[in-house]
């Protein structure tokens, strides 16, 4: 038995069938920085933090690179100003507003803040960058001090990374040393962000964490130079992984779960996406060009964004592998949703 034929109209249009040809090929190829009236940019809110001089490291790039990603996230994805809060040290305006230099405690008030926020409500986005200094510091060996010996060490200890504030070694008014912010407490605070509105965050790190020293990349101090540093006092992983805790605390959840100052904590793959600049034993480099100096890692991002070859339900994968090939630096991505649509977009 045949079915029936079905044949094409004679009269039909040339030129409607390539105007619907075209069409077709539009939606097929949805480039991301489309208008962004077509997104809900109210329910978007980032952190944008930007870190140049430190005390005793200067780096060049990094509020440039800030003000790069913020300029995208207003301009491309259509993010109002009032979303978004800027660390930024120095950053090349004149403030009397002490709350919005990238100290210590400005980054972690501004981190906890986003769980709080009763105008973030569950699903809205939230971008959260840094550009500065990163350290590691030797998790294992402190440990192995530490843990009674009758306790088995069942998990691998991982180095803790950490994000260089701006006033790392300097002294509070008591006379405390300002500590690094360590890897623990930043997942830790996610995951009490994800609790409250959903996992639609994406952490971007320009930072390398290595305290490695390789001839084929320049020092600290010069023009082209690396955003990692040594650790602070090996001492200093007490105090900084016990801070957090306490901190953390306040939260209900969180005691539900492992303790950040435990030997066995591991990290919560579930609650945000993670793109980084290099792998943990590589370097986060900068390079000058025509337009200034810039991290090679978030230029590159902001760069592949704008191009165009990310279509629509492009994922987090698909935009790290379209980054070119950088020399002794890596860039990846990691979390359970990183094959989600760029910025959980349908």
């Amino acid at each position: 038995m045949h079915g029936q034929q079905v044949n094409a109209p004679r009269d039909t249009n040339p030129q409607m069938i390539k105007e619907a040809a075209d069409e077709v090929w539009q939606i097929l190829n949805w480039p991301m920085q489309a208008n962004p009236k077509e997104r809900d940019s109210s329910q978007f809110w980032a952190v944008i933090i930007g870190i140049d001089n430190y005390p005793h490291h200067h780096i060049y790039g990094c509020v440039s690179d800030a003000e790069l990603v913020e300029k995208y996230i207003i301009e491309d994805l259509g993010v109002p100003s009032d979303h978004i809060q800027r660390l930024l040290g120095p950053s090349g305006e004149k403030t009397t507003d002490d709350s919005t230099i990238p100290t210590h405690a400005n980054i972690i008030r501004t981190l906890y803040s986003l769980i709080d926020n009763p105008d973030i409500v569950n699903g809205d986005n939230i971008i959260v960058y840094f550009a500065g200094l990163g350290a590691s510091y030797d998790a294992e060996e402190y440990y192995r001090r530490t843990v009674p010996l009758d306790i088995p060490m069942t998990v691998p200890i991982m180095p803790t990374n950490a994000l260089c504030p701006i006033d790392r070694e300097t002294f509070d008014d008591t006379g405390a040393e300002i500590l690094d912010i360590s890897d623990r407490e930043i997942d830790a605070i996610f995951t009490q962000i994800s609790q409250e509105k959903g996992h639609k965050i994406t952490l971007i790190l320009d930072c390398g964490h290595s305290c490695m020293r390789i001839k084929s990349v320049p020092p600290l101090g010069t023009r082209r130079t690396t955003r990692n540093v040594p650790s602070l006092s090996p001492n200093s992983i007490k105090p900084m992984l016990e801070g957090a805790h306490q901190r953390l605390a306040a939260y209900p959840q969180y005691l539900a779960r492992r303790s950040v100052a435990a030997h066995d904590w591991q990290p919560d793959p579930s609650s945000h996406v993670v793109l980084a600049a290099c792998l943990e034993s590589e370097f986060a480099r900068e390079e000058e060009d025509d337009t200034g100096i810039h991290g090679v890692f978030t230029k590159s991002l902001v760069d592949v964004l704008r191009s165009g070859q990310l279509k629509k339900g492009s994922t987090y994968v698909d935009l790290i592998s379209g980054l070119p090939q950088f020399f002794c630096q890596t860039p990846f991505v990691s979390g359970d949703h990183k094959g989600e649509a760029i910025w959980y977009q349908e």
